[in-house]
């Protein structure tokens, strides 16, 4: 994989990491070196040992790892849409069928 400037995979983050992080950020620890782990779960394909590489795009994705605003705004604006569509459809309703 080739970590490219126009990829943005802040968004595969778990709801464990950014809490982690707002943690670290709330205590004052913005700028403090900090230490996390990557792992997996289980050796692939039922083998008794991994090898690991790719370190270096895992230090490039890091290093680029940013909130874009308006990446984390759609999930916001998915559900303001999807709102105001039912609340448009279920008005529609009751004018058409009297209710």
């Amino acid at each position: 994989m080739v970590v490219s400037d126009k990829l943005n995979l802040t968004m595969l983050c778990d709801f464990y990491e950014l809490t982690m992080g707002a943690g670290y950020f709330a205590n004052g620890y913005a700028d403090r070196i900090t230490y996390f782990d990557l792992f997996f779960r289980r050796c692939p394909d039922g083998g008794g040992f991994a090898i690991a590489a790719g370190l270096e795009q895992i230090v490039q994705y890091i290093q680029k790892l940013h909130f874009d605003p308006a990446i984390m705004a759609s999930p916001l604006i998915t559900t303001i849409v999807d709102t105001c569509s039912i609340l448009i459809y279920f008005n529609v309703a009751t004018v058409v069928f009297h209710l």
